[in-house]
């Protein structure tokens, strides 16, 4: 709770204020505490790594700890004691504004507008199959796997569990921001463009 309030301390001086936003932000997020919540979350990046990096994914499975529970104080302090307390802020600002939510328009673009080059590139001879996409892939989702893929010939060269959570912990105020943000980006839009192919089957 404290790494939560320290971003609202950071920005409003009034302690009132800060207080009554936290409480909020709190409400807006609670079943973020809850077992089930964080678990379905978490669950969530697992899939998403699946999808976006199977050799990662299959690296991680082999040293048993595919199941990302680490990813559980990323998710609930938004990547907090990662980053600067400047970043941090930043990166809760981009968190909570939905930036580059699936179920956006801006996804809803991005989808839209491949589905109407594959079928030109495929001279219209391809159907679509219904929408393959996962909608609460959030974009915090598309940053813990950003911050993975970032290290992952780290991660790669690993031999144990015990090698990774050494390199995780080694992050600790490294991380760049903007990096790690675009990265995100990137994986959000190469998301979009595989659940559009996914979703087309050839005739």
């Amino acid at each position: 709770m404290n790494d939560i309030l320290a971003r609202f301390l950071h920005v409003l001086p009034d302690q009132a204020e800060a207080f009554w936003c936290f409480h909020n932000y709190i409400l807006s997020i609670a079943n973020e505490f809850s077992s089930n919540g964080m678990v379905a979350k978490i669950a969530s990046v697992k899939q998403l790594v699946l999808e976006l990096d199977l050799e990662l994914y299959s690296h991680l499975k082999k040293q048993d700890i595919a199941d990302l529970t680490f990813c559980h104080r990323w998710l609930l302090l938004g990547f907090h004691r990662e980053l600067t307390i400047n970043d941090s802020v930043c990166c809760f600002e981009k968190i909570t504004s939905h930036h580059l939510e699936l179920n956006g328009m801006e996804g809803e673009k991005e989808r839209e507008l491949l589905r109407k080059q594959t079928f030109k590139i495929d001279g219209g001879s391809a159907r679509m199959s219904g929408p393959t996409v996962k909608q609460d892939f959030a974009f915090d989702l598309f940053l813990c796997v950003a911050l993975l893929t970032s290290i992952r010939e780290r991660l790669l060269l690993c031999a144990d569990e015990a090698d990774i959570f050494t390199t995780l912990q080694s992050l600790s105020h490294k991380i760049n921001l903007d990096g790690m943000m675009n990265a995100a980006k990137d994986l959000f839009y190469q998301y979009c463009k595989k659940s559009v192919h996914d979703s087309f089957i050839l005739l």
